[in-house]
């Protein structure tokens, strides 16, 4: 069979089919290779991401503890510090709380310099707009100087730093800026409450935090807060008002401003969230978020700004208005950024010590701070150890209950205490007409008045009866008492008392008989007719024994016209010193109708030093000027009487807290005690970072007073060194130049007759005392970090508490560390 030799075609593949195949392979080799690069990229960048945020952090926690480094260097006694804090030279890390205006533009007069790394560049920095990354300049010195906006509202407040030894993995500098706010500058929502001028005493001394006029936050001035604001407040710290009495502020008191950490029961005070609310970018409100205190708080949220300032002319007018009030209230200006619902500060002298306590601690303590406090160097005071002790023996007598003198040795002389005492008010006579030369004849009588507030045992005292240096005659008080703003008579027989009409008095327990009173003797000297004359007269001596030592406490010279025969015989004749305005110290009588054991109302011009007004503890530590500089002696030449009787000026028998030889004992003194080993008080005010308005809310405080006060600080003093130099400011004795004499508050002993003394010049001063200081210890730190010129940036809000740092091994306490996100 043979075969065909027909050949069979072969198909033809397409030209090109395979290099399609050999492109297409490659293709997807490589997307795959670059879905590889890609998914390596996002890890390198995820990896590189985590590792700028933990290099951030990083550079956080270093600043925060060079922040702590500075805050602990300046607490009083743990270095050779400044006792106050102010943000100035001495506290270049304290930046000030609100802007100022000049010519138009806007400035900070002081910006945080942490770590010196800005010396000479802090001062007067003009506010300007930045954007929320803002670019860093660096100079050819590699030196950044560009502003930096650190809290975040947009406007400028700090200035870049480099940070010594630190760099990114990547081998980049890390910059930060800083801004360090005192929150002692603020008003405490959780302490204060308002100011009621017409309340009681209670309300209006100034003795506690709940004086502060918290209120004058829940309106404005043309649509004033209200007594239903006020009890929503109330309400708010104190669970509503269930199951506690939201009205019982002693108990609020005691569970909430006297106790750290958690309150007692079931109180609701505002809390850390409200506090980093208020603190969101300065003045900025976070709109997404609505806190219990802007939820009473109304003006907390209106006005406010939302975002950050992106423009200057008119939007950052419009901030400015918020951040600061020159005078007027703007209905603009924000409340947020100056109230807070955390600060605190401390009672502790330069020493870093507790400081004393004028109503509680011992006279050697009280003694020893004042003698470390006043400036003897001072050209107008030479005398302090005199002050020193003679004031701390009058502390302690001023503040007890009891009547016992206090003394005080010390290498000069033996101080002591002008403790309360009668004084001799008066004295009556009648002569007989027949034979005067009998003792019994004669009847005499001696008052004792005393002026003070509360009864007086007389166990001690005793009254002496003396021609010239020697005693012919002593009544023994032993077992008596004088009630208060009562008086005592001394007759020398029932028939004297009879006479003088006082037989009633006497036997109620309101004066004695004593038959060795006689305050003058006659001789017969002439028989026909029978003529007397007088042959002595005897000087009355008010003595009292204080440690085996007689005190000469007062005296009343007699005088011979009183007691001639001719004139005296067969009368009865009276003589008192006015029973007003303190006059009773001067030892000058006048002839009198009988007021023997009543108030004789007898008008007299010599000066009303008020020596006493209320025998009770301090209200205030200002109210240490009620107190005397002197006191009685051993020497019958220099009682109170007679040191008085000049009529000196004020100054030389008080505090004259305008010396400012006087103004660091407040340094040391005060009369708050919060707790046997505790220093620590709430919501007292900076006076040093305090804005006007914050300060005019102090109880008796004026606007245009708080407006001086701020003016001096900045402009003057440049901090004041201790609350006592607010007397420095002319503006705060405004009671004293205004006013003749105060008939009201904030007067405590108001009408007392002694127009534009010290009580008045200093009564402001009093008022604000225990509610005011120089010196801090919570401060809010705004950080914001950024890894080289250009990279990733990351913004935080730190609340620092160094309340309980007591040595450089102590540590302070991060409430909050707050990651502060982007605008919305």
């Amino acid at each position: 069979m043979k075969t065909s030799g027909k050949k069979i075609p072969v198909k033809q593949k397409p030209i090109g089919s395979a290099l399609i195949l050999t492109v297409v392979l490659t293709s997807l080799l490589a997307i795959v290779g670059v879905l590889f690069v890609m998914m390596s990229r996002v890890d390198k960048i995820a990896t590189s991401a985590v590792a700028d945020s933990k290099e951030s952090n990083f550079a956080i926690e270093t600043i925060i503890a060079r922040i702590s480094e500075e805050l602990i260097l300046d607490v009083p006694g743990v270095e050779e510090t400044e006792y106050y804090d102010y943000p100035g030279s001495q506290d270049r890390w304290l930046a000030s709380l609100e802007p100022y205006e000049s010519s138009g533009n806007y400035y900070w007069r002081q910006i945080s310099n942490v770590t010196g790394y800005l010396s000479g560049h802090t001062t007067d920095i003009q506010a300007k707009v930045l954007p929320e990354y803002a670019p860093i300049t660096i100079t050819d010195s590699n030196q950044p100087v560009a502003n930096a906006d650190a809290d975040g509202d947009g406007v400028g407040d700090s200035k870049w730093i480099k940070l010594d030894d630190i760099t990114s993995n990547k081998g980049k500098p890390i910059y930060a800026a800083i801004r360090i706010i005192d929150n002692g500058g603020m008003l405490n929502a959780n302490t204060a409450f308002k100011f009621d001028p017409n309340g009681s005493r209670e309300m209006v001394d100034g003795s506690n935090q709940l004086q502060i006029n918290l209120m004058a936050l829940a309106g404005r001035p043309d649509y004033p807060s209200t007594s239903a604001d006020e009890t929503d407040l109330l309400k708010a710290r104190a669970n509503n008002g269930d199951d506690i009495d939201y009205l019982d502020l002693n108990k609020y008191k005691k569970e909430v401003i006297w106790r750290y950490g958690e309150p007692n029961g079931l109180y609701t005070p505002f809390d850390i969230s409200d506090e980093l609310e208020l603190r969101y970018r300065f003045l900025l409100n976070n709109t997404s978020i609505d806190t219990r205190l802007e939820e009473w708080g109304v003006e907390f949220r209106r006005n406010a700004i939302s975002t950050p300032v992106t423009t200057g002319g008119q939007e950052l007018d419009n901030w400015f208005k918020r951040a600061y009030d020159s005078g007027g209230i703007d209905p603009n200006y924000t409340y947020r950024h100056i109230t807070t619902t955390y600060n605190m500060d401390r009672t502790i002298d330069p020493n870093g010590v507790k400081s004393v306590n004028i109503n509680t601690d011992p006279l050697d303590k009280i003694y020893e701070a004042l003698l470390s406090s006043i400036d003897s160097a001072n050209p107008r005071l030479d005398r302090a150890e005199q002050i020193a002790a003679q004031l701390a023996v009058n502390i302690i007598d001023f503040r007890d209950s009891d009547t016992a003198a206090t003394f005080l040795p010390t290498a000069s002389r033996t101080y002591y205490g002008f403790e309360v005492q009668p004084f001799i008010s008066g004295i009556a006579f009648s002569i007989s007409d027949s034979n005067p030369a009998n003792p019994a004849n004669n009847y005499f009588a001696i008052e004792l008045y005393n002026p003070f507030n509360i009864d007086i045992p007389l166990g001690d005292f005793r009254l002496e009866l003396r021609l010239g240096s020697g005693v012919v005659g002593t009544i023994n008080l032993a077992g008596r008492a004088i009630a208060a703003k009562s008086r005592f008579v001394i007759t020398n027989s029932s028939t004297a008392s009879n006479v003088f009409g006082v037989a009633n008095l006497i036997s109620t327990g309101g004066g004695k008989e004593d038959t060795n009173l006689e305050l003058a003797r006659y001789v017969l000297d002439s028989p026909d007719p029978p003529t007397y004359v007088l042959s002595e007269k005897y000087d009355i001596y008010l003595l009292r024994s204080v440690a085996a030592t007689d005190l000469y406490l007062d005296q009343q010279i007699t005088v011979d016209a009183w007691f001639a025969w001719d004139s005296a015989k067969g009368t009865s004749q009276f003589y008192c010193r006015s029973d007003i305005n303190w006059n009773v110290i001067y030892q000058e009588l006048q002839s009198t109708a009988n007021t023997l054991g009543v108030p004789n109302r007898i008008t007299a011009s010599r000066k009303n030093y008020n020596l006493e007004s209320v025998r009770e503890p301090f209200a205030t530590v200002g109210d240490i000027t009620k107190v005397l500089t002197i006191g009685p002696s051993i020497n019958p030449n220099d009682m109170i009487g007679m040191q008085l009787a000049t009529e000196p000026s004020e100054d030389l028998i008080r505090l004259d807290l305008k010396n400012q030889a006087f103004s660091n004992i407040f340094q040391y003194l005060t009369v708050i005690d919060p707790g046997t080993n505790e220093t620590r008080i709430k919501g007292r005010i900076n006076v040093n970072t305090a804005p006007w308005f914050v300060t005019a809310q102090l109880p008796w405080m004026r606007p245009d007073i708080a407006r001086a006060i701020v003016a001096y600080r900045d402009m003057t003093e440049k901090g004041f060194k201790s609350i006592g130099q607010l007397m420095q400011v002319v503006q705060m004795d405004y009671y004293a130049t205004d006013q003749t004499d105060l008939t009201t508050f904030p007067d405590l002993t108001p009408s007392d007759g002694a127009g534009q003394d010290f009580e008045e010049q200093d009564v402001i001063f009093s008022r604000i005392s225990n509610l005011v200081t120089v010196r801090s210890d919570v401060f809010t730190a705004y950080i914001l970090v950024r890894i080289g010129t250009d990279g990733p940036q990351k913004r935080v809000l730190a609340l620092l508490d160094r309340s309980n740092v007591n040595s450089n091994t102590d540590k302070v306490r991060v409430v909050a560390l707050q990651p502060i996100s982007d605008p919305r």
